[in-house]
């Protein structure tokens, strides 16, 4: 990403990274499996990991995926829990990735 960044600013452009996260259920190619904890904590952390990876390099905006799992996710296909909420049938409920990036953004406005 650094030389992506670099070059468009050579150009004087600037870099939008759109559409980045992870399932927090198989059987999704797009599926994160957490290794000593949950596999949707594992996927806050991707996402947080991500934002902190694209500000660090100097991208000038990032977009997940989708704020909220389709009402389909319940049989895990692709794309179906990339939210950071639980669908309209669960109730929107928060997911830890919610947390995580509640956390970070507040940590990045205290800087």
């Amino acid at each position: 990403i650094n030389e992506i960044v670099k070059w468009a600013r050579s150009i004087k452009k600037n870099v939008f990274v759109t559409e980045f996260g992870a399932d927090s259920k198989g059987p999704s190619m797009m599926h994160i499996k957490g290794v000593g904890q949950s596999d949707e904590a594992a996927q806050g952390q991707l996402v947080v990991k991500s934002f902190e990876a694209y500000l660090a390099a100097g991208v000038e905006a990032a977009y997940v995926f989708t704020a909220v799992d389709e009402n389909a996710g319940a049989d895990g296909g692709q794309f179906e829990t990339c939210g950071m909420l639980t669908s309209q049938n669960t109730g929107f409920t928060p997911k830890p990735a919610y947390y995580f990036v509640k956390e970070m953004i507040k940590n990045v406005k205290q800087k």
